[in-house]
């Protein structure tokens, strides 16, 4: 939570204020699905790349999209109105 909390209110000031775009990518302690099992995955190396959409480009994302117990959160055009994360994984029960 306290992680959460630090993260958030650095990726508001960093949108000089703007609460509402801040939160469309990064969002306040408690509204994450991080806390019920989602998780986030990357290529070994990468760094900050791996949490872009050229992730999506990646044969560790092709190889996640042929499991069946794993799917992505936040597709293009999510009714959630979050970015495209392709590293956002979500268990599909």
């Amino acid at each position: 939570m306290v992680k959460q909390l630090c993260l958030h209110l650095e990726k508001i000031e960093s949108e000089k204020g703007n609460i509402t775009v801040a939160s469309r990518s990064l969002v306040p302690p408690a509204y994450s699905y991080h806390s019920i099992g989602d998780f986030d995955v990357g290529k070994k190396g990468w760094g900050h790349q791996n949490f872009t959409a050229n992730f999506a480009r990646t044969e560790e994302f092709w190889q996640l999209q042929k499991l069946s117990y794993v799917s992505m959160r936040y597709t293009i055009g999510n009714g959630d109105g979050v970015r495209f994360e392709p590293w956002h994984i979500k268990i599909v029960s």
